[in-house]
């Protein structure tokens, strides 16, 4: 999803971390610090959010990976 945040959103203040993060890189320097700080700030909120919603998400994955009786002979 990094791509078309950074192609459709042209306004700065919708830019997300990942591609303000990416965008730091300077010309002729690397603020590793910065970086470095911006990705460990940016990391817990996910976290968080993955922790509250993990039965929703895991629902999400595995929905419809049963046999849910489709054959012919179940066919009416």
């Amino acid at each position: 999803m990094f791509f078309p945040a950074l192609v459709l959103l042209s306004k700065n203040v919708l830019r997300t971390a990942t591609v303000e993060i990416a965008l730091y890189p300077g010309e002729y320097a690397f603020p590793w610090e910065l970086i470095t700080t911006a990705t460990l700030l940016a990391i817990p909120p996910i976290l968080a959010l993955t922790a509250v919603f993990q039965k929703q998400v895991i629902g999400g994955l595995t929905a419809g990976a049963g046999k849910q009786g489709r054959g012919p002979e179940d066919r009416a």
